[in-house]
């Protein structure tokens, strides 16, 4: 990790003479069209589509329909109509993303909508008592109707800023809000968003992108090489994001530093490490310079909570038949000898298009929890807790690793399908078994069925939106959540 961000700090002024693409906001991880690049991407019509991260610059996912579009109208025509069809849709929601830069200020895109949101979250009750700080709870949105905004705007190539507001007749949250400045192949972002690392669609070791965070954000915009004959390993991206909590679960004001790199040596192969530390707050009040600097740069684990993983994605050569991509991402907490004894594994196979259907479909595999063991043994832990940063990897309620909130085991079921032009529907299925010392337990523990999805219905500028989840356990909890909104984009 050191050796990464000393090359990320040398290459950085070399990158920001190169020609770059335009700053735009952030489109978040499980936004519709961030999920169509991707799917662009694993047919191998996208020659440098690479993320940095899970969300994506609305730029770059724009300019992936376009190169999508070109690149099918020659070698599979028969997916023109499909990709077309997400480019106009995204057209209509940002119009914004397909113009060219100018001097003065643009609207990228903008939308109101409203609509009704409910659910409910009930858990086996035993007690306050059963439960330790870094617990987490179930979470259903309050039944209340809803009004929302979003807009973007950019002036020239190097600023943008974008906002969210969600309002019920009780409360008004900015969900969303960041400034974005751009020099050739850099950016900085600052605000409030996602951050998603890993290759998988749902799940991830260290960062799934599902929570929200205040965060500043430095990554490339396009893939790079490195200077010389090294150009020959291929293309690389960087992302590096420091983040900030000031809630009750972390009353000590923690930082969290994470980073991904990634490698990509040929067209079909992706290789990632990614780092993420929790650290400083009011438990580094009164360290030494040196304590600091040293954890900083991971060379000590001094007063800090880390959580690593590697992770590789192989396009696999199966297009003649049916394009499959598979996804590892294999991680560990910082306590000794985690990586073999306790690990974290998230694998996945997607197929981004069936024979015949507009259609994706995937599988993915989570498990975190005891694997073997070593020599005299180790001590078992609650993965993404901490002993110091009491609050554990998560913020609110909300993990900020996998889903599955600590250890357990998970299978997932993933599609996806656009059946005419104007709807596109989403669901993803699962089965799990979270572990007595996972951070929903013991009030939301055990074994557990879900489901969630989404159906998006557009006509013109106009877009009805429908949502629910659907989760229920063996020991008698359950939770369930529907959204129904309509929107008109300018």
């Amino acid at each position: 990790m050191r050796l990464v961000v000393a090359t990320f700090l040398l290459l950085t002024g070399r990158m920001a003479l190169a020609d770059g693409t335009t700053a735009s906001p952030l489109l978040p991880p499980d936004h519709w069209a961030v999920k169509a690049a991707d799917r662009l991407e694993e047919l191998g019509l996208l020659d440098h589509y690479m993320p940095a991260q899970r969300a994506v610059p609305l730029v770059d996912v724009a300019a992936a329909f376009v190169e999508g579009e070109r690149h099918a109208q020659e070698s599979h025509p028969e997916l023109v109509r499909i990709i077309r069809t997400w480019r106009e849709r995204l057209g209509r929601e940002w119009s914004g993303a397909f113009t060219q830069p100018r001097s003065e200020a643009r609207l990228l895109g903008a939308r109101l909508g409203a609509g009704y949101q409910g659910g409910v979250a009930d858990e086996v009750n035993l007690g306050p008592s059963a439960t330790g700080p870094s617990a987490l709870h179930l979470e259903a949105p309050p039944s209340d109707p809803f009004a929302e905004g979003a807009g973007a705007v950019a002036y020239g190539s190097h600023l943008a800023a974008s906002a969210e507001v969600h309002s019920t007749p009780w409360d008004v949250n900015l969900t969303g809000v960041e400034l974005v400045g751009a020099l050739g192949s850099v950016e900085l972002s600052v605000g409030r968003g996602p951050i998603g690392y890993g290759p998988n669609e749902v799940g991830g070791v260290t960062m799934s992108g599902i929570a929200i965070m205040d965060r500043a954000e430095f990554r490339t915009n396009t893939p790079f090489r490195l200077p010389g004959f090294l150009g020959v390993l291929g293309d690389f991206t960087v992302d590096l994001a420091l983040a900030h909590f000031n809630e009750p679960r972390h009353p000590y004001h923690p930082f969290l530093l994470d980073a991904q790199v990634q490698w990509r040596p040929e067209s079909r192969l992706t290789f990632a490490v990614i780092h993420g530390f929790m650290f400083g707050g009011a438990l580094w009040n009164g360290i030494s310079f040196g304590h600091a600097a040293l954890a900083l740069t991971a060379m000590s684990n001094y007063s800090g909570n880390n959580v690593d993983s590697a992770s590789v994605r192989y396009r696999l050569p199966t297009e003649a038949f049916l394009p499959l991509t598979a996804k590892v991402e294999l991680g560990t907490d910082d306590n000794p000898g985690a990586a073999i004894t306790w690990p974290g594994l998230v694998a996945g196979v997607t197929a981004p298009m069936l024979p015949v259907l507009s259609a994706a479909f995937g599988f993915e595999f989570a498990f975190f929890g005891h694997f073997i063991t070593i020599g005299s043994g180790h001590i078992p832990f609650a993965w993404y807790a901490h002993s110091q940063y009491t609050g554990g990897w998560a913020t609110g309620e909300t993990p900020l690793g996998d889903p599955l909130g600590g250890e357990g085991r998970a299978f997932r079921l993933i599609a996806s399908a656009d059946p005419v032009p104007e709807i596109h529907l989403s669901a993803i299925a699962w089965a799990q078994d979270r572990f007595a010392h996972n951070n929903y337990a013991p009030m939301a523990a055990g074994q557990s069925v879900g489901l969630s999805g989404d159906a998006d219905l557009r006509l013109g500028c106009w877009g009805l939106d429908l949502k629910g989840l659907y989760e229920r356990g063996a020991e008698g909890w359950k939770r369930s959540a529907v959204e129904v909104g309509a929107s008109v984009f300018f």
